[in-house]
């Protein structure tokens, strides 16, 4: 058997005994899956209803308390497996480890293998890094009663922040003009399981740009410290385009400190004064010749106001309406003149005009008007001194506005 070579060598195995080989080869337990590492998530806790989980590892969670949770992993001899969990970090001074009720007991976890189980909310220990530890147990493990034996059990350790900018909205009372009566406050805009409940801090100015800090600079810079709200106009007192930065204040549920979160986007929005004028004043100035003035707010200045003339029912002669447009000063008034035909009969004693006042608008305050009814006290063409009425004006209802007849004997 030269071929084989001297070092070749054949062993020969007894059927009988590659047979029980076999057989101890088939008998051998199957080895059960092993633990990994818990993996954490979380989602806002809103009650009563169950939002979608997000993984927590390195995440920036928004919510206020929010909701942690594991998934189920699968126990090695089948049963609901446990789990182990120890907060390890928190930004306040407290003890990090007290900082989830039940830390650090072991528990079970009831569900099918795949699904989350929520274990609580972590409350709310200011704004910054956090840090669990959370340990895999076997169901024998975690349901022993004396201290869990965490050895050598898979473990990890998940790092998220905590961290929430308030996304501003303005606050209309009522669904009118946005005036200064009715654009009443800057707020952040609520969202369930936020921290849409707690006070800011606000930084506004007008005509702004982003400053270093993300807060806005600019003219009539205001910071209003510690606020739920923040009024229109009673802090924002000028018109215009304001821009206003928000943070956050929220109290630790730990050692009671407050803590300011980062600073959110600008927002920026158009403060606006409606156009008023508390009095019109109708003058005469001989003849058939009128002033036609009024007091506005000072906002409105370079403003446009456009009286327009119809003459009332009833009235003979003349055209029917007249059209006058006004600027308003930067004292806030606006004035012109204009010529009212008369054209009457010895049969009229009063002359009757409605005014309608139009304010156009400008940048920052929307256009208005308003209705008023002015009858003009007008000469008859009789020629008699007796029916001769002096050139005076008044504001009326405008339905009362009309032509007034007079017999003349």
């Amino acid at each position: 058997m030269t071929g084989l070579g001297a070092a070749a060598t054949i062993v020969v195995v007894p059927l009988r005994l590659l047979l029980f080989a076999v057989v101890l080869l088939l008998a051998a337990p199957t080895i059960a899956q092993a633990f990994g590492p818990p993996q954490l998530f979380w989602r806002p806790y809103i009650p009563n209803t169950d939002g979608a989980w997000q993984p927590l590892d390195g995440a920036t969670v928004s919510a206020f308390e929010p909701e942690i949770g594991i998934l189920i992993g699968t126990d090695p001899a089948g049963k609901n497996p446990g789990r182990a969990v120890t907060v390890t970090k928190i930004p306040d001074r407290t003890t990090a480890s007290a900082a989830m009720p039940n830390a650090g007991l072991c528990f079970t976890m009831p569900g099918a293998a795949g699904t989350v189980y929520p274990i609580g909310q972590m409350p709310f220990r200011g704004f910054g890094t956090y840090s669990i530890h959370a340990v895999a147990l076997t169901n024998a493990v975690a349901m022993t009663s004396t201290v869990c034996d965490l050895t050598g059990a898979p473990a990890s350790d998940t790092t998220f922040t905590v961290s929430a900018v308030p996304t501003l909205t303005l606050g209309l009372e009522h669904a009118t003009l946005d005036d200064d009566s009715n654009l009443n406050f800057v707020a952040p805009a609520a969202k369930p399981g936020e921290f849409g409940n707690f006070p800011a801090d606000y930084v506004c100015a007008r005509n702004a740009k982003a400053g270093a800090d993300g807060t806005p600079t600019g003219a009539d810079r205001r910071t209003l410290n510690n606020q739920n709200t923040l009024s229109v106009p009673g802090v924002l007192r000028k018109v215009g385009a304001w821009s206003c930065a928000a943070r956050w204040e929220a109290q630790s549920f730990g050692d009671q400190s407050t803590f300011t979160g980062p600073w959110g986007p600008l927002f920026t929005f158009d403060v606006t004064d409606v156009f008023r004028f508390p009095a019109l004043r109708f003058n005469s100035l001989g003849g058939t010749r009128y002033s036609i003035s009024g007091p506005a707010t000072t906002a409105a200045a370079g403003g446009k106001v456009r009286a327009t003339f119809v003459k009332g029912k009833h009235c003979p002669g003349g055209p029917k309406t007249i059209r006058k447009t006004m600027t308003i000063s930067p004292a806030g008034r606006f004035k012109t003149t204009l010529t009212l035909p008369e054209g009457g009969s010895k049969r009229y004693y009063a002359y009757g005009w409605k005014v309608k006042i139009e304010f156009l608008g400008t940048r920052f305050i929307r256009a208005a008007n308003e209705a008023f009814g002015i009858a003009v006290n007008v000469r008859s063409s009789g020629g008699q001194p007796h029916y001769r009425k002096n050139r005076i004006s008044e504001i009326d209802d405008p339905r009362n506005v009309g032509c007034a007849q007079q017999q003349v004997f």
